[in-house]
């Protein structure tokens, strides 16, 4: 069994208490406004973000097969460790994707059904499969969604205008 915190810690060289961090600032995460996206370093079904604020701040999160954390500043531990990180993967040479700048709470609100976030911290990322492809939501533009299958409990990773959540697959209309 391979914990998300776990699976961060082996990855940025950090202890898993240190990565949890980039699970549990949903609070801060909800109340951004997301300029623009961009994948800065990928490999073998990890990829590191950053994202731009209508501030001009930028943050950064990385995506674990499916598995994502919470956008975080540079200022943090963790945050530190993923730039570290980034500039250890490959390179990517990505055009920057521009978004028309609306709060992710706005996003949340137009949901018919409640985000169920899952805690992150004690999933087991090794017995879900590769994600499924990408898809819109059929009532908010803006939000992607896509599942990440198990035979156990699959569940939904979605993306709210480049911050991206794992939630139950009921909540966004997959099953």
């Amino acid at each position: 069994m391979t914990t998300f915190p776990a699976a961060l810690a082996d990855l940025t060289g950090l202890r898993s208490e240190e990565c949890v961090e980039g699970l549990e600032v949903w609070g801060h995460t909800k109340r951004l406004t997301i300029y623009s996206k961009r994948l800065v370093a990928a490999a073998d079904r990890i990829m590191v973000f950053l994202l731009t604020d209508i501030k001009k701040r930028e943050y950064i999160y990385i995506d674990v097969a499916g598995f994502p954390t919470l956008p975080l500043s540079g200022a943090s531990r963790f945050g530190n460790a993923l730039y570290d990180l980034a500039d250890a993967l490959p390179q990517v040479v990505d055009e920057r994707a521009f978004f028309h700048p609306a709060m992710v709470l706005s996003l949340l609100h137009k949901l018919t059904s409640p985000l169920r976030r899952i805690d992150l911290k004690a999933v087991d990322i090794t017995s879900y499969g590769t994600p499924t492809a990408w898809e819109r939501h059929p009532e908010v533009d803006g939000v992607m969604m896509r599942l990440i299958p198990s035979r156990v409990r699959s569940l939904a990773e979605v993306d709210l205008m480049g911050v991206r959540t794992v939630v139950t697959p009921d909540c966004v209309g997959l099953t």
